[in-house]
């Protein structure tokens, strides 16, 4: 009996996602097209994850669940789901995401008159906190910008450099594969632990098999739940940071050892970009996600995983600007604002020999170091001059207080004067002899 090849594999990596995965499934069985596969791989959840997916499993059976015995991060779970599809095309979803209902329908429909190795879709950003909010007008941008159809290497020049008018994100989840290469490119990548920028690999990967990418970003197919997972503005702990920069390391190394067995300039050179652009992510995190005061610990982790070099230079990156812009907008820092952490940190950077000694070697930082120190001379300059101003200020209000508090008793004096009291009992109040006599009064008592 022959197989039956499902038109579409929709391959979800799962971990302790129970609040999010009965969503995310009803979101692909409610589909207007209805041949495709659905593979969860449970990804060692301590939740009740695969017990949902297999209620919905008892209902369903495009449904396939794979349940991993211990927790080893979203590509191995996306490459387990990979080697377990089947279907003509392949569709990553996260499992706190969603899909449009008629996302399958047109894919089919455009893949009948575009014969694409990949067709990339736009998607819908649906914010999970407050400080979201503020960027998913600006993720929706970038998300769904598009350079028209590419052709070989520039599919991965649209993502892994700034060479074209719009940059195309490498976001993996929003794009159909032909599942051959899907299944070519995953063999390719080993199953090593990777769980942050991981996607970012695994795209540069599968744009390297592509010859042709067709964009219709206009159909937004992906309901994107920022926030919930590891995305997000949200701040973050210490630990996750140190986490996260170890995480994205392993992501370039893996990205260089591919690139190492291919020997293909394009390649190679999507590759350096981004290990650049790791370390601008990582520079990110440390600026607007990561509580100053833990800066310095920050810092040092940073320079054990990837080097010295690097530590200096995202310190110095984020200094500069933040200090410049305070003198550049005659602004002035309060007491808790990540450039007094920073100054603080970039000081015991220049006294430690080792840090020094990577500013010797490094003309560059060299002359960012200088033009730091220029910056801090001079917001330090204005601070001292606008607590001068303060002081004269405060010093001349206490003075202020002082001389009003000794007028109020010379009048509370002359008020309790024999003459006064008398004409204040005798004469009518506010009356003009009252008035005559109070002005006779005080003339006597000015002479």
């Amino acid at each position: 009996m022959a197989t039956i090849v499902p038109h579409f594999s929709i391959l979800v990596p799962a971990y302790n996602v129970a609040d999010y995965i009965s969503d995310c499934l009803e979101s692909v069985i409610s589909q207007t097209f209805t041949d495709f596969e659905v593979i969860v791989v449970d990804d060692g959840s301590t939740d009740q994850t695969a017990e949902i997916v297999q209620n919905l499993q008892s209902k369903d059976a495009r449904i396939r669940l794979i349940r991993l015995t211990h927790n080893s991060g979203r590509h191995v779970a996306r490459k387990t789901a990979v080697d377990s599809s089947t279907g003509t095309y392949t569709l990553f979803l996260d499992a706190d995401d969603a899909i449009e209902p008629h996302l399958l329908e047109l894919l089919d429909f455009v893949s009948k008159k575009h014969d694409a190795d990949m067709i990339r879709y736009g998607l819908s950003v649906i914010p999970g906190t407050d400080q979201d909010k503020k960027w998913a007008f600006d993720y929706e941008a970038m998300f769904n910008s598009a350079d028209g159809e590419l052709h070989g290497d520039d599919i991965l020049k649209a993502s892994f450099s700034f060479d074209f008018k719009q940059w195309v994100s490498w976001n993996i989840h929003t794009t159909m594969y032909r599942s051959d290469i899907v299944k070519s490119s995953f063999k390719e990548m080993p199953a090593e632990r990777l769980n942050k920028l991981e996607d970012a690999y695994e795209y540069l990967v599968l744009c390297s098999r592509a010859r042709t990418l067709y964009p219709i970003t206009e159909l937004r197919g992906l309901q994107y739940h920022i926030g919930r997972g590891i995305s997000g503005r949200a701040r973050y702990s210490i630990d996750k940071f140190m986490q996260d920069q170890r995480s994205v390391h392993d992501v370039v190394l893996a990205a260089q050892r591919f690139s190492n067995t291919q020997h293909v300039p394009a390649i190679q050179t999507a590759t350096n970009w981004l290990s650049t652009r790791a370390v601008s992510i990582i520079q990110d995190d440390f600026q607007e996600r990561l509580a100053p005061e833990e800066c310095e610990s920050a810092l040092q982790s940073i320079a054990q995983t990837w080097n010295k070099e690097t530590a200096c230079q995202i310190l110095c990156n984020c200094l500069e600007s933040r200090v410049w812009w305070f003198c550049n907008m005659n602004s002035y820092p309060a007491d808790n604002d990540p450039v007094i952490y920073w100054k603080i940190a970039f000081s015991h950077m220049m006294d430690s020999v080792s840090f020094k000694d990577v500013f010797i070697s490094n003309k560059e930082l060299q002359k960012q170091a200088a033009h730091i120190y220029e910056a801090l001379s001079e917001l330090d300059r204005r601070i001292a001059e606008k607590n001068q101003e303060n002081s004269a200020r405060e010093e001349a209000y206490k003075q202020a207080i002082i001389d009003e508090n000794k007028q109020a008793i010379i009048e509370e004096y002359k008020q309790t004067t024999l003459p006064y009291r008398i004409t204040n009992a005798l004469l009518p109040n506010e009356t003009r002899r009252r008035r005559i006599f109070n002005h006779l009064i005080n003339k006597q008592n000015n002479q």
